[in-house]
């Protein structure tokens, strides 16, 4: 009676023990996914991140700048949207679709990045437009030329790039009609979806 008694006592002590080893695996097994899980929910929010970013991007691009019109001793002129002087360079050839200032030039005349708008109550010699540059940046053109600033300019509405070399000119504005006021509408042209050779002169 008492052997009986041990094997069965015995038996008890076997199956739970199996028991424990089966949840511990359960626990272990539940813990490496919930780890899994977790790793995989952190990196979400990066990857969300990621997908949002460019249409972040894309939604300010396509919005445009509002330029900007200075009054200098030279008349109206165009500045960019921070208020920075915007030069053309005499060398571009008109409606070609490219700029002749690459390599270290871009770096001394950063190209005017596209696209943007003219306050209302102001014209220019032809119409805005853009090239797309090798590095796939488009730069705004006027009248079918590439447009720049000059890194000698350290304040808004400095002209000190104009000039030089005989080749690098300020653009410059008109009123029309109605007049306009300068720094700008929040209303004006929106941008051309190319480059345009438009009317010239006026420059």
């Amino acid at each position: 009676m008492r052997s009986q008694k041990q094997w069965i006592a015995a038996a008890a002590v076997a199956l739970a023990g199996t028991m424990t080893l089966s949840a511990c695996g359960m626990l272990s097994g539940s813990s490496s996914t919930d780890q899994a899980g977790s790793g995989a929910m952190s990196s979400d929010p990066a990857m969300a991140m990621a997908t949002a970013t460019p249409s972040a991007s894309m939604m300010s691009t396509t919005r445009g700048g509002l330029m900007e019109v200075k009054d200098s001793m030279s008349g109206l002129i165009l500045a960019n949207p921070h208020g920075m002087t915007v030069y053309w360079y005499s060398t571009d050839k008109k409606g070609s679709g490219v700029s002749s200032c690459t390599g270290s030039c871009a770096v001394e005349w950063p190209p005017v990045a596209a696209p943007v708008r003219l306050p209302a109550g102001f014209k220019l010699s032809g119409p805005i437009g853009y090239i797309v540059r090798p590095n796939g940046e488009h730069q705004v053109t006027i009248d079918g030329y590439p447009i720049y600033r000059y890194a000698g300019d350290m304040a808004p509405g400095q002209t000190s790039g104009n000039g030089i070399g005989g080749v690098w000119r300020i653009v410059k504005v008109k009123k029309t009609k109605s007049g306009g006021s300068m720094g700008g509408s929040m209303s004006g042209s929106t941008t051309s979806s190319s480059s345009t050779s438009g009317s010239g002169g006026g420059w």
